[in-house]
């Protein structure tokens, strides 16, 4: 699993580790590829941060989230107050990419049984 967050959230996540909000939910994504369109459509960010989850320290209830969008296969909710830092590694920093769809808008798009056209389409109707 995957949580991406904003840069200025790095050091605090790497010195305390991912944690909850008030509800006790922290959400995640299942494949990085759709982290330029969490950052992009959902947290509105210019630049964001991946972070890898260790499969062993999730330890509560896994859930779908419930999204309306085309990448909600790939959304879920962790029920689970903490992950710990040492269970957790920084996967990437990367600039979000607004102007036009990017390889993984593609990929994605091949795995939901879209074509490159199809993807252009939905693209460019939301901008």
């Amino acid at each position: 699993m995957y949580h991406v967050t904003s840069l200025g959230n790095v050091e605090s996540i790497e010195r305390s580790g991912i944690i909850a909000n008030r509800r006790g939910e922290i959400f995640v994504i299942t494949d990085p590829i759709v982290a330029n369109e969490i950052a992009k459509s959902q947290l509105f960010l210019d630049e964001y941060a991946i972070f890898g989850i260790e499969e062993s320290a999730i330890t509560g209830r896994v859930f779908e989230d419930q999204v309306a969008e085309f990448t909600r296969s790939l959304h879920r909710i962790i029920l689970q107050a903490r992950i710990e830092p040492d269970e957790i590694f920084l996967f990437g920093e990367l600039d979000t990419i607004f102007l036009e769809p990017v390889e993984c808008d593609y990929i994605l798009g091949e795995q939901l049984g879209k074509s490159r056209a199809q993807v252009d389409e939905e693209y460019l109707a939301r901008t």
